[in-house]
């Protein structure tokens, strides 16, 4: 959050620091975050040809700006703004949370040629501990677009702070040095428990048969379950004078995708096929086949680019319960349908195993 703010506050006064990198981070005695070598930094409206400035040199050893910690458009030689420097940003957390680069190669080109075509792997591979939301923010700051990217220093603080007000909850529960109290009282509560199951388990055998049956499982359960069973309705193509082809792919692999994966259960796609506007009768559907959450979204081709929004809904409420925009390029088209995917067994809490992810 501190690196957040220190960018924001250059950001505000027209500064593009244009080399966050580790090196360039620094911790003073008191725990403060410093910012440093704005040797590189740039205003937004400077009129200048970056070309030289932002790419390797043909001389070895020399070049302004680091490989690693490019954004795609500096790594391309073109203009920058305050978002180069939030994908710089989330190349540092990224290598905060997973002890490795977010882009690597052998040379100065292949790390490049990385950060323009390839997306690294999910810090959830990395780190099992990690909230989903965790991995989200670095996403969205890893964005190849600027577009799909966070659009300021302040708005990715404010996601930030979010994930800080939940972490000491989270953490309260999964520090060590909670692991050792827990372990100190199991003795005592595990004697609790069984006093407790016993006294329950007579009440429990004297009341039999003058109380009703209880449900089988809670509502919550239920309700969980519910959940899991998907439909994937058909994506909507918005594409001035576009084929379709995108939308349609779109639709048909993330039911397969989605398929894969054994915490959930997806409506097939015959049994939406035979149903006339399935997204606007989603509640009767919904009621008709037992739908707990529907997955449904637009896809908008632009030349040689994709732009994909898809939603997650819940049937009962109508409520959208996950959202996301994914910017790529048509032969990147694939790995987005696969991170909607997980993202979709995610949000759905359908422990997505290593082997479904790979």
């Amino acid at each position: 959050m501190q690196i957040g703010r220190g960018l924001a506050a250059a950001h505000d006064r027209g500064i593009v620091h244009r080399d966050l990198k580790p090196d360039n981070i620094f911790v003073s005695r008191d725990g403060q975050i410093k910012l440093l070598d704005f040797g590189l930094a740039t205003e937004p409206e400077q009129e200048a040809d970056d070309a030289a400035t932002c790419l390797p040199q043909t001389e070895p050893g020399i070049v302004l700006g680091t490989a690693g910690y490019m954004s795609p458009e500096q790594a391309r030689g073109a203009r920058v703004d305050a978002r180069a420097d939030i994908f710089a940003f989330g190349c540092v957390l990224y290598e905060m949370l997973s002890a490795r680069r977010a882009f690597t190669g052998k040379s100065r080109i292949e790390i490049l040629h990385a950060i323009l075509k390839e997306h690294p792997p999910e810090l959830s591979s990395v780190r099992g501990d990690l909230p989903a939301a965790v991995n989200r923010v670095v996403q969205h700051c890893l964005a190849k677009a600027p577009e799909a990217r966070f659009q300021s220093a302040r708005d990715l603080v404010f996601a930030l702070e979010a994930l800080a007000d939940d972490s000491p909850r989270r953490m309260s529960a999964t520090s060590p040095a909670a692991t050792d109290r827990r372990g100190r009282r199991w003795t005592m509560a595990a004697l609790a428990a069984g006093v407790l199951l016993a006294g329950a388990g007579l009440v429990w055998w004297s009341g039999l048969r003058s109380r009703s049956p209880q449900p089988a499982a809670s509502a919550p359960a239920q309700v969980a379950d519910r959940r899991r069973l998907v439909a994937v309705l058909p994506f909507e193509n918005v594409s001035r004078g576009g084929e379709g082809y995108f939308a349609a792919g779109m639709t048909d692999e993330l039911t397969n995708q989605l398929s894969k994966l054994n915490g959930l259960r997806v409506v097939a796609r015959a049994a939406l096929a035979q149903l006339k506007d399935p997204r606007q009768r989603l509640p009767v559907i919904a009621k008709e086949l037992g739908i707990g959450s529907a997955v449904t979204g637009t896809v908008r081709e632009d030349g040689t680019r994709v732009r994909v929004n898809v939603e997650l809904i819940e049937t009962q409420s109508g409520q959208v319960i996950w959202s996301e925009q994914y910017d790529r390029e048509g032969v990147d088209v694939f790995a987005a349908q696969s991170d909607i995917a997980l993202r979709v067994g995610e949000v759905l809490d359908a422990s997505v195993t290593l082997d479904e992810r790979t």
